[in-house]
């Protein structure tokens, strides 16, 4: 136990994992190990092992808080919102007031559109912890989304003061200077959160999304290929990659990145034709 948790205290996460697995094997029913051994996944880039995890933490014991929490921001995070919503109201009602699985409500409320609902939970949190980067973040998403750029601004800028290496941070941060044309100082954040984060899809979805507006096609092609390789295969992210390509004049590249975007999106009439 002491070495795998003075790897994760040090950052070393790809220790933290084969150390927090050995744990599992010797006590294959400990849900602290087993999310542990998720968080520890996840922190190394293996997030596909990392929600294994914590759907095994949340079988052996859905009531527990960590357990739900990190299984439900996961099924958040893949827009799965009626299994994070049945985690999430199983726990609470065993930890009404526990302010991970609260902020992890806001997230769930907000991505419902219900954002007075949204707000009044992330504040619930913040009025007992100021520090709650979990809450804020949401609460900053729900102003975004109602379009007070300013006030989600300041709320993120905000966060980042407790958690300065948080990747998700920066690429809302380029999202809102994104919205106000601000474009440069976009890619600014939108790199800096893959500095943290290399393998954040999202940040490099979004870099290549201000790079093909420029038409800067080889930089939107290599943008969005790391954001596929890194698992955000969607419509949107490998149709684009084919338009880069074939702006590139890449015409093979392009034409099997749009096959695979309409065979995403069969419905799509764009990319049939």
């Amino acid at each position: 136990m002491q070495v795998a948790s003075e790897a994760a205290r040090s950052g070393d996460w790809g220790r933290a994992a084969t150390e927090f697995s050995r744990l599992r094997a010797q006590d294959p029913r400990n849900v602290k190990w087993v999310v542990n051994h998720g968080v520890a996944l996840e922190r190394s880039g293996d997030r596909a092992a990392a929600v294994q995890a914590y759907e095994a933490a949340y079988r052996l014991e859905p009531n527990d808080p960590s357990a739900a929490s990190n299984l439900a921001r996961t099924l958040v995070a893949d827009k799965k919102l009626k299994r994070a919503r049945r985690g999430r109201n199983d726990a609470l009602a065993k930890h009404p007031d526990h302010p991970e699985l609260l902020a992890m409500s806001a997230a769930v409320q907000r991505l419902s559109k219900n954002y007075p609902k949204a707000a009044e939970l992330a504040r619930r949190v913040l009025l007992r912890d100021q520090k709650n980067v979990g809450a804020i973040k949401p609460l900053a998403l729900v102003y975004a989304d109602q379009g007070k750029l300013q006030l989600a601004d300041t709320f993120f800028r905000n966060a980042l003061k407790f958690e300065e290496n948080d990747a998700s941070i920066y690429v809302n941060l380029g999202l809102l200077d994104d919205r106000r044309g601000r474009h440069q100082r976009a890619l600014g954040h939108f790199e800096k959160a893959i500095s943290i984060d290399p393998q954040n899809a999202a940040a490099h979805a979004n870099l290549g999304a201000i790079a093909l507006r420029y038409r800067d096609y080889a930089r939107a092609a290599s943008s969005y290929q790391k954001a596929v390789d890194h698992g955000l295969a969607t419509c949107e992210t490998v149709s684009a990659l084919g338009y880069a390509y074939e702006g590139a004049q890449q015409g093979q590249q392009a034409v099997e990145n749009l096959k695979k975007a309409y065979a995403l999106c069969p419905n799509d009439a764009e990319l049939l034709y």
